[in-house]
């Protein structure tokens, strides 16, 4: 990192952004009688330019999420499909639920079964039915999984009073599990490694232009919070790593995400 990046990240200042309000998005799905895809009857009728559409992704079931960059958008879409004649008999429209938040369990032996875990959680957490794997992935540890479940509020505050879980002569670090995405070559929020466009790796530590691995400085900068205050003059503070939690722009995702759980 050069001395004027370091200077830079030293002066900026403790402001937090403002986090964006989530686009509004709604579920397109087929009547029981439709046959073929959503995509295909709405090409015939409407044509997407009109309604502002940020994302649209097809999941399974033949269903449509649709996010919109208004709410006037969103109620424009569904005022043309309920006015279409050849539409409104075939497509049926409901706001997404909110889903439940994710617990995580730290570094556990890949000997140790699911059931087993599942079996400690409803005992330590007095949860009346095991709770529901989601995924895994690799551990810090060698030899180790991060095992994420399902979780709604009251277990969520059960884990927060035990903070560990006990399975037999070992315990395991439990907390609420976000799911956020940050890419780790170029270290921007919302995206992976495997969808990453950008040519040149930034450092998750020093902010460089070199893989995070092969960083030799112990210089923190944050790149996203260097390059908001760089290019669109915001006050971030940047003397962190891109992916501290109090980092302003992880802070932006897990607000987000937090926006789309139910926690009641």
């Amino acid at each position: 990192m050069s001395g004027t990046l370091q200077q830079i990240c030293l002066q900026s200042s403790s402001l937090i952004p403002a986090v964006p309000s989530p686009n509004p998005t709604i579920l397109l799905f087929p009547n029981s009688t439709t046959s073929g895809k959503l995509t295909e009857i709405l090409n015939k009728e409407l044509h997407p330019e009109e309604f502002n559409t940020t994302n649209i992704k097809p999941i399974k079931g033949n269903i449509l999420v649709i996010s919109f960059k208004s709410n006037s958008d969103m109620l424009n879409l569904q005022t043309k499909i309920d006015s279409n004649a050849n539409l409104r008999d075939l497509i049926k429209s409901k706001s997404p639920a909110k889903r439940l938040p994710s617990l995580i369990v730290h570094n556990v032996p890949n000997s140790t079964t699911v059931e087993t875990l599942q079996e400690a959680l409803k005992v330590q957490l007095h949860l009346s039915a095991p709770p529901k794997p989601r995924f895994k992935f690799r551990g810090t540890i060698q030899d180790t999984s991060n095992w994420v479940f399902e979780a709604s509020a009251s277990t969520l505050q059960s884990t927060l009073k035990i903070k560990k879980l006990h399975i037999g002569w070992s315990m395991f670090n439990i907390k609420e599990f976000f799911h956020i995405k940050r890419c780790n070559f170029c270290q921007a929020f919302g995206h992976t490694t495997k969808d990453c466009t950008h040519q040149i790796p930034s450092c998750g530590s020093c902010a460089g232009h070199h893989a995070t691995r092969d960083c030799l400085t112990q210089a923190l900068c944050c790149v996203n919070c260097f390059e908001s205050n760089l290019f669109t003059g915001t006050l971030y503070p940047t003397t962190h790593p891109a992916w501290d939690s109090q980092c302003p722009f992880y802070q932006i995702e897990k607000q987000q995400y937090c926006s789309t759980r139910d926690y009641n």
